[in-house]
């Protein structure tokens, strides 16, 4: 499937990295904000008092450097090994609990 056909809605700590074969890329477009406040989507890692170095190394140590997406926990300083697909992304998010399928459907059942 084209990667330009999904829409994945994420939390703000959350990042997503794409590895290819010629380097690391983070995804992310911002479609809106919840507040007014200032706030530096780019270098989001830096209010976790992470750096962009420092996610690379880790991902790179854990899954030595294999191509596909990695989903980052931010707050939690988590790394993911999600895939080679967008696709693959969502379901990650699905299943660590970030996300749910039915955006409308409630937590409490």
């Amino acid at each position: 499937m084209s990667d330009t056909a999904v829409t994945i809605f994420y939390p703000g700590y959350i990042q997503i990295i794409n590895r290819k074969p010629n380097g690391w890329f983070q995804s992310c477009d911002e479609l809106f904000k919840l507040s007014d406040r200032e706030f530096d989507w780019a270098n989001r890692e830096q209010y976790f008092g992470l750096t962009k170095g420092r996610i690379l190394t880790e991902l790179f140590r854990k899954y030595q450097g294999k191509l596909g997406y990695y989903l980052v926990h931010l707050a939690k300083q988590e790394y993911h090994y999600c895939g080679m697909e967008l696709e693959d992304v969502q379901q990650k998010l699905w299943d660590i609990g970030i996300t749910r399928r039915d955006p409308v459907e409630r937590s409490d059942g």
